[in-house]
């Protein structure tokens, strides 16, 4: 086929050109997400029946593992040995034999988001203490959806309920956790346990750490754990009574990974048995810092008050280790960094509110990006921090010829008109047992704290505001010059691109009409 012979449609050229400019401009907006592993559930009758869940204990005894890897992969950093008792009674006159289920995948059949559809492997079964066993059965997937999704995988064992009589099952197996470092989240299904008669007359979920549990190393609040839980000691325990389970009662217990929590327990032992060793100032530092984000897998802290203490403490220990060690480039980025977080989330959580430059936290914040760029000038972790402060705050954060950012000079106190009169001491400007001296002005106790001094981490909004200013969307940098020229070259590309295109439209309409 010639040249001359193909016609054109130009809107429908135009159209597709234009699509394709959007395609090249349009930013990619996918996110990940940590592979799902299945949770463990409450056992499922067969059939319609008489038996009740008279009682329900879960025992999730969380365990660290010897990995050295990529610690974002949280699955193989710990696992959970659970075991799972019920107590079950036939309230009926009949003796019921029936097959009983256990579920052995994610009931929603969504699988891990990477298309795979992880099953609990390792599960043993006993019935009044006798081991019996398991065979695979499946129903079908709800996930209608994914044409690859399988259908949802159950252990099925038989069992006997003798009326009036009580029997015991205990389902054990190891639980994976999902979930975004430095948190891992173990799930358990109660809702299944309504297939049985009438309510469940009490449940309880233990969860059971390697050394003391508190708000600190189980995460409290919205996303977090299952509200409610009790610390004693090393465990976390739930109780119902008289639960009806639908969806909204499965639970989740969110922790710090077992591995920096015991890395964190070291640290603070070494700092009190050696006050000047840095390298345990610096662990400690890290840790504490790692520990203090959230579950979001996105850098954010953590808004509830353990996690703040966390943060403070980190504070704290950074400032030890970058006074023993000052050159180090990495801690003073990684000190620098959290610092910004702090700003961002705890003291300035929204666009009204904004930090002067006389802020002490923000100059500490920028004082040690400054110390990382004259120690290494191409340090990306330091560079990304500057262009971000730069745009979240530019008029007050500016930027030398040679790269160090800069703060506005904070704006003078107002000074008194001068007068040939001396000035008069207003009473009730004074303190008891204070006097003024005529012509002396006192500095107001709100004056700035020098930049080396320790930053301020009290929020600067009202309890009222906090609850409503509460995990902020990230600031978007303002882009740079050179991002700027770049998308420029880009449009006039782009421009120039469709008016050859135009014009080769308008020569080829012309030629096939002749």
């Amino acid at each position: 086929m010639s040249l001359s012979k193909i016609r054109f449609a130009p809107t429908d050229f135009l159209l597709g050109l234009c699509l394709l400019v959007i395609s090249i401009t349009q930013p990619a907006l996918a996110d990940v997400a940590p592979p799902a592993q299945p949770p463990g559930g409450s056992i499922v009758p067969g059939e319609s029946t008489q038996v009740q869940m008279r009682a329900e204990i879960v025992e999730v005894t969380v365990q660290p593992l010897p990995y050295v890897g990529a610690p974002e992969l949280v699955d193989k950093t710990t696992q959970a040995k659970v075991k799972a008792s019920f107590s079950m009674r036939n309230q009926g006159s009949a003796v019921e034999k029936m097959q009983v289920r256990f579920p052995l995948m994610d009931l929603t059949g969504m699988g891990d988001g990477f298309g795979n559809y992880p099953q609990i492997q390792d599960i043993q079964v006993r019935v009044n203490e006798k081991l019996v066993p398991t065979t695979r059965v499946t129903t079908p997937t709800p996930n209608t959806w994914d044409k690859n999704a399988p259908p949802i995988a159950w252990a099925a064992f038989d069992v006997t309920f003798p009326p009036g009589k009580n029997v015991a099952i205990d389902v054990s197996y190891t639980l994976k956790p999902t979930g975004y470092y430095p948190v891992a989240e173990f799930r358990y299904i109660l809702e299944t346990g309504a297939g049985w008669r009438g309510p469940i007359g009490s449940a309880d979920i233990v969860l059971r750490l390697p050394y003391d549990a508190t708000p600190q190393n189980v995460l409290q609040g919205e996303n977090a754990s299952t509200s409610g839980g009790q610390f004693a000691g090393n465990e976390v325990r739930w109780h119902y009574e008289n639960l009806e389970p639908t969806d909204q009662d499965n639970w989740a217990g969110d922790i710090v990974t077992p591995g920096l929590w015991q890395s964190i327990l070291d640290a603070r032992a070494a700092v009190q048995s050696a006050s000047s060793d840095a390298k345990a100032w610096s662990l400690l530092a890290q840790t504490t810092g790692q520990a203090a984000h959230d579950q979001s897998g996105k850098g954010w802290l953590r808004e509830d008050g353990s996690g703040r203490r966390l943060a403070d403490e980190s504070v704290k220990a950074y400032e030890k280790a970058v006074a023993l060690v000052p050159g180090d480039p990495g801690m003073h980025a990684a000190y620098a960094e959290l610092l910004w977080r702090i700003i961002l989330q705890y003291k300035y959580p929204t666009s009204d509110i904004h930090p002067g430059p006389a802020d002490a936290t923000l100059r500490r914040c920028v004082d040690e990006i400054n110390s990382v760029l004259k120690l290494d000038p191409k340090n990306e972790q330091a560079q990304s921090l500057s262009d971000w402060i730069q745009g979240t705050y530019p008029a007050i954060v500016g930027v030398t010829d040679t790269g160090q950012l800069t703060l506005a000079t904070p704006a003078p106190s107002p000074q008194p008109a001068s007068s040939s009169t001396p000035p008069q001491p207003a009473p009730t400007a004074t303190s008891p047992g204070e006097t003024l001296t005529p012509g002396i002005t006192l500095a107001p106790t709100t004056t700035s704290l020098p930049a080396t001094s320790t930053p301020v981490l009290a929020s600067a909004t009202s309890p009222q505001q906090a609850t409503t200013l509460a995990s902020p969307s990230p600031p978007i940098p303002m882009p740079t010059l050179s991002a700027m020229l770049g998308l420029g070259v880009v449009a006039a590309a782009l421009v120039i691109s469709l008016g050859v295109v135009l014009a080769l439209v308008w020569w080829l309409s012309h030629r096939t009409q002749k």
